[in-house]
C-alpha cells in the first residue's frame, strides 16, 4: 500500500513540474528591446518596430515607453521614410507624455517632417 502512496506521490510531482516548465513566461522588456536595437544595427527596420511594439504589448506601463515611442517614430521617421507612421509615434509620446525630453524630441522631429 505504501508503494502505491509513494508512486501517486511521485507522479503527481512529475506533472507539478511538467506543467511548471510548459507554462509560458514573459520575455524581460528589456530582451525586446535590446533584440529591437540588434535588428536597427541590421538594417531590419520592421523588425525592429516589431520587436518595439511587442515591448511596449507586453508592459504598457514601463518607465522607457516614452523612449521607445520616440525610438519607433524616429525609425519611420528617418530610416523608411514613413512620415504618416512616424507623426502617429510622436503624436503619442506628446499625448501620452507631455512634460518628457521624449516629447519635446517627438515634437521637434514632426515639425522637421513638415
Amino acid at each position: 500500500m505504501s508503494r502505491v502512496k509513494i508512486l501517486i506521490f511521485a507522479l503527481v510531482l512529475a506533472a507539478i513540474a511538467a506543467g511548471f516548465y510548459l507554462v509560458p513566461r514573459k520575455r524581460p522588456f528589456e530582451s525586446y528591446t535590446g533584440r529591437a536595437a540588434e535588428a536597427f544595427q541590421l538594417k531590419e527596420f520592421e523588425r525592429s518596430i516589431e520587436l518595439y511594439l511587442k515591448a511596449l504589448n507586453l508592459y504598457p506601463q514601463h518607465p522607457r515607453t516614452a523612449e521607445v515611442l520616440l525610438t519607433i517614430g524616429d525609425i519611420y521617421n528617418f530610416s523608411l521614410g514613413n512620415s504618416e507612421k512616424a507623426g502617429k509615434a510622436y503624436d503619442m509620446v506628446t499625448t501620452r507624455f507631455p512634460k518628457t525630453p521624449q516629447a519635446r524630441k517627438a515634437f521637434a522631429h514632426a515639425a522637421e517632417m513638415y
